[in-house]
């Protein structure tokens, strides 16, 4: 004799609330997507981290694409290249360059591995690029997941869920035909609106006194990296009695 399964029990043999099983109240997408730059300060390399959590697993083969990145100055990709995806953080050891385009400003990588569990649903990267050289407000970015079309997830079939029945809402749907894009928070990246130049600067001398020994402390602090071979010209300083000399006694600290 058939007999219903129960989820609340009113008294032996009464059922007050039958099981519920098979629900299906959600599509495969994504559930939170943000992105973060590192400088503002034009021409200056700029890493972009972008973080996401989908509720469904991105087993090999499974797609991401960035678009929006545009006004940077890193070159388009060749076969082969890694960058500008960065190594060594995230999720970055499973995941390989499909392509990059300056021009378009689309970014599309794919898993090499999977990328997310049960344990792990979370999804991470970094990014290498270079500002532009002129001053633009943040470029609007959009990301779309695409899972793989073939292989199969841990679970045994394409998609498998890694978010159970913890309580959430996606903000976009992703179908293996048409991801949705969504739009990263904050409003964009890549924002390139300082010059490179220096934030402080000024001088101190060690004495007024004439014909004497003047130390002059120059203090300054860049907004941009001060690598080797970096020149810095200091100009202005006339009336001085010290004869021209390519030798002048110059101290550095930092």
């Amino acid at each position: 004799v058939p007999r219903v399964v129960c989820k609340t029990l009113l008294s032996p043999g009464v059922c007050a609330v039958p099981a519920d099983v098979l629900t299906v109240r959600r599509s495969g997408g994504l559930v939170s997507a943000e992105a973060s730059e590192t400088t503002l300060v034009q021409g200056q390399e700029n890493i972009l981290t972008f973080s996401f959590l989908p509720n469904i697993e991105l087993a090999s083969g499974s797609r991401i694409t960035l678009s929006g990145l545009t006004g940077t100055q890193t070159p388009s990709s060749s076969p082969g290249d890694r960058a500008p995806l960065r190594d060594g953080f995230g999720d970055s050891f499973a995941i390989t360059l499909v392509s990059w385009s300056m021009d378009t400003g689309i970014l599309i990588l794919e898993a090499s591995s999977n990328l997310n569990s049960p344990a792990k649903p979370g999804v991470s990267f970094k990014l290498a690029l270079t500002n532009g050289a002129a001053s633009r407000a943040a470029a609007p970015v959009t990301i779309a997941v695409s899972p793989s079309p073939s292989a199969n997830g841990a679970c045994g079939v394409p998609s498998c869920d890694v978010l159970g029945l913890q309580d959430y809402s996606t903000i976009t749907t992703s179908t293996l035909s048409d991801p949705a894009p969504v739009s990263l928070p904050p409003e964009g990246v890549l924002t390139a609106t300082s010059q490179a130049g220096f934030v402080v600067a000024d001088t101190q001398e060690s004495s007024s006194v004439p014909s004497s020994d003047n130390v002059i402390t120059l203090r300054f602090a860049a907004n941009w990296p001060l690598r080797k071979g970096t020149v810095l010209t200091v100009t202005g300083l006339t009336g001085t009695q010290t004869p021209d000399s390519a030798a002048l006694g110059v101290y550095v600290t930092n």
